[in-house]
């Protein structure tokens, strides 16, 4: 629990350093000022220390916190543009060493418990982007997953996959094939040709004899997944083959 809060914390602040920044604000000031005290108490939090963890868990939004920091939207006099990025300070580069944790590294923390949107399932190789979620932590999404383009940008985080930490990530691949005998033998093989396992496979055919099959498999790069689609459509009587 004390390693969860701490991550939190350096989200935290990361996110409420950037937020404030937007508003030509500094963390910094706000901090020497005493007004993440008074924003806490506003919002009933212990602490300034808890303010800044409840945005890192995404308990309250960054938009909230810079409003009860800033109450009458006053203007900080400090240079803003002499500021260093947050994340330099924030995320120590002996981080960078350490193998992260889903595959993915936040911000540069390799340490960081990650969830996978299901609306896209991410595969390593995908370009994608991440979010803090109210209550479930850093959400992963394909970059042009449609639900990800609605989400607050405020929320965003800088995220990237560690290649030396390549995960067996779940994808669905739907095969349109004519019905003949055989068929799904071939497609099962394909697929263990790429060394992709088939978790789970619903099969049906159309009245116009056409064979629906989706398969659940588990591949370790975008790049695996697209060499087998590209493989299973030269198959004789496969007409497509998609990802979901």
């Amino acid at each position: 629990m004390g390693e969860q809060r701490e991550r939190s914390r350096r989200l935290g602040r990361n996110i409420l350093a950037r937020e404030l920044r937007n508003h030509h604000h500094s963390l910094a000031t706000a901090e020497k000022e005493k007004l993440l005290d008074k924003a806490a108490a506003a919002l009933h939090l212990s602490s300034a220390d808890e303010l800044i963890i409840h945005v890192g868990y995404g308990k309250i939004t960054p938009e909230q916190a810079c409003a009860a920091i800033y109450p009458q939207g006053h203007r900080s006099g400090a240079v803003l543009d002499s500021l260093p990025a947050p994340s330099a300070d924030i995320f120590p580069s002996r981080h960078q060493a350490k193998r992260s944790i889903g595959g993915v590294r936040v911000q540069g923390e390799s340490d960081i418990v990650v969830r996978f949107a299901k609306c896209c399932s991410p595969l390593t190789g995908d370009p994608i982007v991440a979010f803090i979620s109210r209550r479930r932590g850093v959400i992963v999404h394909k970059r042009d997953c449609r639900k990800a383009l609605n989400l607050d940008p405020a929320r965003r985080v800088d995220v990237a996959w560690d290649e030396e930490s390549r995960l067996a990530r779940p994808v669905a691949v739907e095969v349109i094939s004519t019905d003949r005998p055989g068929i799904l033998a071939a497609i099962s093989k394909c697929f263990g040709e790429f060394g992709i396992n088939i978790a789970q496979a619903k099969c049906k055919t159309t009245e116009d004899h056409r064979g629906i099959n989706t398969f659940q498999v588990t591949v370790n790069h975008v790049d695996q997944l697209n060499s087998v689609m590209r493989a299973l459509q030269k198959i004789e009587g496969v007409l497509s083959a998609q990802r979901q």
